[in-house]
């Protein structure tokens, strides 16, 4: 944009795409210079923004330095779609063994059925650890559950805690468990390897 070009003049390094380069704290080729939000790139999302932001200033003022969270990614499609963290296919490039689970529409009891139901959410597990890795979802409130999906994440939690997870039930959100009880199947009987399926294919 207009902000990009006028920076500029400044002679702050780009990418190859012309966005703004910046490490994980904001700052530019320019130490005294931050960035943060569409300038620098995908994913384009303002929740995204507003933490670089927050990270860029606690940076330049305090010295402080975070690490990057998993970005949730969404589409406002029809089924939505979202997913956050590694998946599959990017798991076998780096080497990383991994177990997968799934639930799809038939295994929540939702009164009343909403008219756009969770249709498919899969969460993949490091078979080294069980922790979780990845989860992708398609359906019905996919935009909403991926941020639920983020913080467990950040917790590295196992399909054992997941499965024992109190949730209200019936709720779409009992997607995670569902899920998380068909890992400990597929473990248990020993068909915990990753696949190169589709989500729907679950």
């Amino acid at each position: 944009g207009e902000h990009v070009r006028r920076i500029g003049v400044l002679r702050v390094a780009r990418d190859v795409r012309g966005f703004l380069s910046v490490d994980e704290n904001g700052r530019t080729s320019l130490p005294s210079v931050y960035a943060c939000g569409d300038a620098t790139g995908p994913p384009f999302r303002i929740g995204t923004a507003v933490w670089q932001a927050r990270t860029s200033v606690a940076n330049a003022l305090h010295g402080i330095s975070a690490s990057p969270p998993e970005l949730p990614l969404a589409v406002h499609t029809i089924p939505q779609i979202a997913t956050v963290g590694l998946g599959e296919d990017l798991c076998r490039l780096l080497g990383r063994e991994t177990f997968i689970g799934c639930a799809d529409e038939r295994d929540l009891l939702v009164p009343g059925r909403p008219a756009d139901p969770v249709r498919a959410l899969k969460l993949i597990f490091d078979s080294a650890n069980s922790q979780l890795l990845g989860v992708q979802i398609a359906g019905g409130a996919a935009t909403e559950l991926i941020h639920v999906a983020s913080l467990l994440l950040a917790r590295s939690v196992t399909p054992e805690e997941l499965a024992g997870l109190i949730l209200h039930h019936p709720a779409q959100c009992d997607a995670f468990r569902a899920a998380a009880m068909d890992a400990l199947l597929r473990s248990a009987r020993g068909a915990n390897r990753a696949t190169a399926a589709a989500l729907p294919a679950c």
